[in-house]
């Protein structure tokens, strides 16, 4: 038997903007590569990480999938994307401070892991 528990005070047009959230939320981090690319730019922050680098270090995704995935993040402002005055040109990835505040999430979700 299933028993359904409801809430004396829930609010169902509260509930229901909190499941728009988290729909927008896993709609925009739900991606397969999208935490960890996140979480690969967030331990990198010193260093200049380019599209190359990320290829080579996250195994197993393809460059179309990194190319969307950080097309998404830029996107929604969590990651920047730099040119660099550089022969040859490289472009440069790194976490942008609206993109730093998933960080406590990722250190929760490493430690449930």
């Amino acid at each position: 038997m299933l028993l359904m528990l409801k809430k004396p005070n829930s609010d169902p047009a509260g509930c229901t903007a909190d499941i728009l959230a988290l729909q927008d939320t896993l709609g925009i981090l739900g991606g397969k590569w999208t935490l960890l690319l996140l979480h690969y730019l967030l331990v990198r922050e010193d260093e200049v990480v380019t599209f190359k680098k990320m290829e080579k270090d996250l195994v197993g995704i393809s460059a179309k999938v990194l190319t969307a995935t950080l097309k998404l993040l830029e996107e929604n402002r969590l990651i920047q994307r730099e040119v660099l005055e550089t022969r040859p040109i490289k472009v440069q990835y790194s976490i942008t401070p609206y993109g730093r505040e998933i960080q406590e999430l990722l250190q929760v979700m490493v430690k449930w892991g």
